[in-house]
């Protein structure tokens, strides 16, 4: 009777121990990454400071410009998400009624034409803080990234090596 107890106590002692280092794993893996988010994203941000030469009074002002557009955008983001969750939904359907679908279709594509005309507000609200030249810079760079015209190189140098690729 002994034994038995205590092979019970042990198997749910196991099962305890066991859940608990899975949940500590999990969270410590979600935390993990959310801070390379926030390190890619500081290192995005010195890339373009450094690429356009901004001041340290000027970072501060776009920062808020930045974090001004991305909290308009994300209620926009969220709307596409369930838009495009009810386009799925419709089209898993047994019978496709296309006008529903193509409905929906254009209330993404409206949702997404609002979104362009603000990042390109956006953009222009940067005038009041870059210089002429700064905001030329910054206006090819984006735009290049926007319709293409940029080829799309790796991060370092020594991924193309790999590849057997020159170092530009």
């Amino acid at each position: 009777m002994n034994k038995r107890i205590l092979s019970w106590l042990l198997l749910i002692s196991l099962v305890i121990n066991i859940s608990t280092l899975g949940t500590f794993s999990y969270y410590r893996w979600i935390r993990s990454d959310k801070t390379k988010r926030a390190e890619s994203a500081i290192r995005h941000k010195d890339f373009w400071n450094k690429k356009l030469g901004i001041t340290d009074e000027q970072s501060k002002k776009m920062d808020e410009i930045m974090k001004e557009f991305f909290a308009e955008l994300k209620p926009l983001r969220e709307e596409i998400r369930t838009k495009r969750i009810e386009l799925a939904e419709l089209i898993k359907q047994d019978t496709v009624v296309m006008e529903r679908i193509n409905d929906k279709v254009e209330q993404i594509a409206a949702i997404e034409t609002t979104i362009h005309k603000k990042t390109v507000a956006n953009l222009l609200r940067h005038r009041a803080i870059l210089t002429s030249e700064q905001m030329a810079k910054l206006v090819d760079m984006v735009t290049s990234r926007m319709f293409g015209l940029e080829e799309r190189r790796p991060r370092h140098d020594d991924s193309r090596e790999k590849r057997g690729e020159p170092k530009k």
